[in-house]
């Protein structure tokens, strides 16, 4: 909700939704994600990894307000409205989807480069091979076996002198 400007609140009536689609299955290979509020959202994709398009889209302008000029028992003043479609608006859409945008981009700024992290894992995960020629498991942090291994392991609960590297 902060990327389109909106707080969630408890007195906040509707949905929030963050959907994946991979589009390698369709005609353009590339990954969509969209972060939807009611019928209005905000979309990323990555076209065959040369493009990052981001998108906002408004089809119900209400929970949005504008600053115009309303007549109220004779007078004219100015003040925020709800949003209505409409081409005298347009400036209003633009402003906000900018907003929005820019809001997503500053955030996902701050998402660190995970390329050295990938590369440690991979080298975690490959069999090794001593110098003597002996082989070692190759570590899978997901098989469960070794799951719960890695789960006891930090505890050392069950180790009187700890743990040596041998171990």
């Amino acid at each position: 909700m902060g990327f389109l400007g909106h707080k969630l609140t408890r007195h906040f009536q509707g949905e929030l939704i963050t959907d994946l689609l991979d589009l390698w299955h369709e005609r353009i290979p590339g990954v969509r994600i969209k972060h939807r509020v009611k019928e209005n959202w905000i979309k990323m994709y990555d076209k065959a990894g040369r493009v990052l398009r981001i998108e906002t889209v408004i089809n119900n302008p209400r929970g949005f307000r504008v600053r115009k000029s309303v007549h109220r028992q004779g007078q004219s003043t100015t003040e925020w409205a709800p949003l209505r479609k409409g081409v005298a608006y347009l400036f209003r859409y633009r402003d906000l989807s900018h907003s929005a945008n820019s809001r997503y981009l500053d955030a996902i700024a701050l998402v660190s480069d995970p390329t050295a992290k990938v590369a440690e894992l991979h080298r975690l995960t490959r069999r090794k091979r001593s110098a003597s020629g002996s082989t070692a498991k190759a570590f899978n942090p997901l098989a469960g076996e070794e799951l719960q291994s890695f789960h006891a392991l930090p505890d050392g609960a069950d180790s009187l002198r700890g743990f040596t590297n041998g171990d």
